[in-house]
């Protein structure tokens, strides 16, 4: 769900995760993203490889902190995937 990730760093410490790239422009979400070291991704492409490659970016560029990825690569109403 959307608390996930926060859940997550209040229980293990700072970890950076991947987001939908349209939320780093949302003003004050944006920054936050941003401040814990958010990666974004844009989905828009069927068949991308933005998520890989957003990824890639992230540990070759020397991340500070470990990268959470959530396998459904969305937020459900949790009844399923």
């Amino acid at each position: 769900a959307v608390y996930d990730p926060w859940a997550l760093m209040a229980a293990c410490g700072p970890l950076a995760f991947v987001a939908r790239a349209g939320l780093f422009d949302v003003a004050i979400v944006g920054r936050v993203l941003r401040a814990v070291g958010a990666v974004g991704v844009d989905r828009s492409a069927a068949g991308s490889t933005g998520a890989r490659e957003a990824i890639e970016r992230h540990v070759s560029r020397g991340a500070r902190w470990p990268l959470l990825v959530f396998p459904e690569g969305t937020t459900t109403n949790g009844r399923g995937l």
